[in-house]
Parts: C-alpha cells; structure tokens; sequence
C-alpha cells in the first residue's frame, strides 16, 4: 500500500470510504446469500419430504389392493409442479409398483433403494415408507431439481452491485463534501509544516492566521503569540511589508521581494518574500499565503565573493606584472648569452677546440629552449585570461591550414594527412587553432621515425552518442600507465633528445577545451600510435 502514501489526503479518504462501503455490502451479501441458501434448502426439503408423506399416504391402498392404476393416478398431477422431475410408489419388498418423470430427465431407479432423504448436488431425492396399521406395505420416491446456488448467488450479486452503485451515488457527493471540510485544513497544515522556510498564512485584513515551525524558530515567538498579530510588525520596514503585502492583492502573488525580519531578541534576518493570493472553491480570495526564504547565508556568501574577486582581481593584476617581467626581463639576459656565445663562436673559432664550440653550442641551445620554455609557460598562462568570443568555427579548414603549416615548415618531412571535411563548432577561433595546433604539431612531431607516418583529423560518437573530435596517429604512442601524466605542464614520456618540446602543449589544449566547457582525453599503445578525443558542447 506504499502507492497510497503519495495520494493527497482528500483522494485518502474518498478511497477508504469507498473501499469501505464495497467491504461491507461484500460481507453483508455473501452472509445474506449463504443464510438465504441454507433457508432455502432447508425449506426445500420439508416442501418435498411433507409431499413426499402425503404422496404416501394417498398409496396405502393402491398398494393394499394391487392397483397400479390408483397409484399412477396420484402421480400424474407432478407434471404441474416444475421442481419434481421424477416420482415413484415401490412394493415393501422394493420392486417399482408406479412411476411418472419429466420428458428429458432420468426415470425413477428400478428398487427402492430405502435411503432416506439427502442431496445430491442440486438434486433432493426423498424416500418415504408407506406405513399401514404400524405396517409398511411400501415406498414413495420424489426426486426435485432445486435452482443452483450460484444462479441465486448471481441474481444475488447483482442486486448487491446496484446497491453498491446506488449508494455511491448517494453517499459519494456527501463524502467529498465532508472529506472537503476534513482534508483542506489538514492539508494546509501539513504543507506549511514540511517546509524547511518560515511560512505563514494571513487573511485580507493583515492579521497572521497561521504559522510553521521555522516561521516560530525565525521570530522567537510561539505559535500562540504569532496567530492573530499584525503581519507587518516583524519586520524592520513595516510599510515595506504593508506594500508588498498590497501588491500580492494587487497582482496575485509577489516574488523575491527583499525585506528584513525584526526577530524577538533585536537580531535580523534578512528574507526574500514570496506569497500568492488563495481563494475557496467560489474563487473568493480568503487570503496570503506567505514564504521567506532566509538568505543571511546567501548574503554572507555574496560577501565572500566580492572578497575573492578582490583579491583574484590582485592576483591577476600581480600575474599580469610577473608575465611581463617574464616576457620582457628575463628575455634580455638569455638573448645576451646567445648573441655572445653566437659571437664567440664566429670570431674566435680559430682559438677554441671543438670541446669549447660544442660547450657554446650547448649554451645557445640551452638558452632557446629556455626562451621557448618562457614563451610557452607564457601561451598556458594566456589562455585563461584572453577573453572568448563564440562563433561557428570551422574545424575540418583550421586543421588544414595547420597541416599546410606544418608541410612548409617541414617539407622533407612526407605525412599523409586524412582530415575530415564539414565539421564545424561554436567557440573561440584563435583558441581552437591553438588547440589543434597543439594536437596536430604533436602527431606531426611523434610519427617522425614512423616509415609511412598517418595523421587523421575526424568525428565520431562515444558509446552514449556523444559528439567527439578527434586526431590520431600511428607514431610512437604512449604507455596508458602513465595517462594521468599527459597533461599535466612540463611532464614529459619521452625524452628530449628522442623528440624536442617543452611538454606543455597538451596542458594548453585541455586549457583550452576546459575554457569551451568541453572534456579531452587520450588513448595510446606503445609503438602504435596515439589518439587524442574532444568534445564541445553543441
């Protein structure tokens, strides 16, 4: 019966008062029809046993005097009465003397079979001894169809049915017009009560005609000191709730409207207000149903917000001077150390071995891939702070202008590229462009060493029908142990010298597939190729 505890009170009662009415005239008719039936046999069996004695009675002397013809003449009057189906007169040593049956029944057993008188199924078979002078000279046989049981229980139902329905027809309308009266105030109660907010019902002329227990625990005041007060008096602008106490009469409701609540101790809540209007069943506004909804938490939240906005407006502020410090200070030394180690090894070639020129050459190369080190923690830092602008983006022509990018840079370098043609989405060109720049320069990079290098660029759906890009190809791979890894800043697979990078160019991408709202994720298998999958919302 737990589909019961969902129903609203007044479907409840209804329910019960049917069910209950349908229990009782189903009792009241089967003990009506099971008495009328066991009356009705018993009525049925003295009817047949006092005819049965009659019958015997009349046959003395047709048995006395041998006169079968007496006795079929006693018989032949059964034919009128519709519960005799057969009749028959026996000698005292048993054997049939007269008989009579009705056209389509069994006749009459050919011996007395001397038992009394019982039932069998919904036949009454009475055997009667014909007694003279303390004698018997014979016996009587009446056998009476008696009408079935559940022929009377059937005409019995129905009769119970149309007393069922007449007397839902009566009692229902007086039901729900009780259950009405009933339920309406349980309800109501019921309502204010399971909400968590203060909530409070007041009639037309401003008085509070009921309250919850939070609106009691918000107040400090009980609920009998509440019930019949001013509604305006609790509040720190009592005008401020008188208006829009006339505005919910005006409009039918009001929402969020912001007002404080004066507690009882002097403390102060502040609520936002939110009633409608609620009438009777003739549409007769009988007053204000109220809720507050208690926002000190919001309030203090908001708070903390503009706290955090400070100081991230700060941090931000301290980043922007730290990247150009970065962009700009430290730029100019590393330039110094390559120009003069440049120098040194174009003027003073002649004086140094080849242990020194290499030691210079280690320089120079330290000092580039430090300043695009630099330029790189420079890309990840930017790309959380330029500002984005959505627009349908054409992925299948930002791939091919990368890969034509990467063929002129590198054009000894022989890929085959498979992009995808006619995938578009919605987000921020010059992001997106980094982002494949990013994906499609790696899959250029680590299929290098691969003889017949394969660089694809498609879309396809994920086991829920989720849209994803993607771009594979069939380089080195990647251990899947070590996925976690990838992209994370400065973490690398593999080494420098087997592939150049600084390993932040998958911490870009997933910046910024994050900043689109989207996911990436890669698969690899050593010596096989990686893929790497993005999705953007639609």
């Amino acid at each position: 019966m737990k589909w019961l505890d969902n129903l609203p009170i007044r479907t409840k009662l209804t329910f019960i008062t049917v069910l209950s009415c349908t229990i009782s005239l189903f009792l009241a008719s089967t003990v009506m029809i099971t008495y009328d039936n066991h009356t009705y046999r018993k009525q049925k069996q003295k009817e047949i046993t006092a005819q049965a004695e009659i019958l015997a009675t009349r046959m003395v002397a047709s048995l006395e005097f041998e006169d079968p013809a007496a006795a079929q003449e006693y018989l032949n009057p059964f034919a009128i009465n519709p519960e005799i189906a057969a009749a028959a007169v026996y000698t005292a040593k048993g054997k049939l003397f007269a008989s009579y049956s009705r056209s389509g029944i069994r006749t009459a057993p050919a011996v007395s079979e001397e038992k009394g008188k019982y039932y069998k199924k919904n036949e009454l078979i009475v055997f009667w001894p014909v007694l003279h002078k303390q004698r018997q000279v014979g016996s009587v046989y009446l056998h009476a169809i008696i009408e079935p049981l559940i022929s009377r229980a059937t005409r019995y139902s129905g009769i119970a049915f149309l007393a069922l329905i007449a007397s839902l027809i009566i009692t229902l309308p007086i039901a729900m017009r009780i259950h009405y009266a009933i339920a309406n105030p349980v309800y109501a109660r019921s309502l204010i009560e399971a909400s968590l907010d203060p909530m409070v019902t007041i009639n037309p002329e401003g008085t509070i005609t009921d309250v919850n227990a939070a609106t009691i625990k918000v107040i400090g005041k009980s609920r009998l000191e509440l019930v019949g007060t001013d509604f305006f008096r609790y509040f720190t602008e009592p005008n401020k709730a008188r208006e829009s106490y006339e505005q919910v009469f005006a409009n039918g409701f009001v929402t969020d409207y912001p007002i404080i609540i004066w507690r009882s101790d002097g403390s102060l809540t502040p609520v936002l207000f939110n009633a409608s209007v609620y009438k009777d069943e003739s549409g007769k506004v009988l007053g204000v149903f109220a809720a507050a909804r208690d926002v000190t938490a919001q309030k203090q939240a908001e708070k903390e917000i503009r706290l955090h906005a400070v100081a991230l407006q700060t941090a931000n502020q301290e980043l922007e001077a730290f990247s150009y410090s970065v962009s700009h200070d430290l730029r100019t030394p590393l330039r110094a150390i390559d120009g003069f180690s440049q120098a040194v090894l174009e003027d003073y070639s002649e004086k140094l071995d080849d242990q020194g020129k290499n030691y210079l050459q280690r320089i120079r190369s330290a000092t580039q891939r430090m300043g695009q080190l630099i330029d790189d923690m420079l890309d990840l830092s930017n790309i959380s702070r330029v500002e984005m602008r959505h627009a349908t983006v054409n992925l299948s022509a930002l791939a091919s202008d990368v890969v034509l990018e990467l063929q002129n840079n590198e054009p000894n370098h022989i890929v085959e590229c498979q992009i995808e043609s006619g995938l578009t989405t919605v987000g921020d060109d010059s992001l997106l462009r980094i982002a494949l720049s990013n994906l499609l320069g790696n899959a250029w990079k680590y299929s290098g060493k691969t003889n017949k290098p394969i660089v694809k660029f498609g879309m396809k759906q994920d086991s829920n029908g989720k849209k994803e890009f993607f771009v594979s190809d069939n380089g080195v791979g990647f251990d899947m142990a070590y996925a976690d890894k990838l992209f994370c800043a400065f973490q690398r697979l593999h080494s420098i010298s087997e592939f150049p990078g600084t390993g932040v160019g998958l911490a870009i991408v997933q910046r910024v597939i994050h900043r689109h709202g989207g996911s990436i994720r890669g698969e690899g298998v050593l010596g096989q190729g990686a893929t790497f999958y993005f999705s953007l919302p639609e």
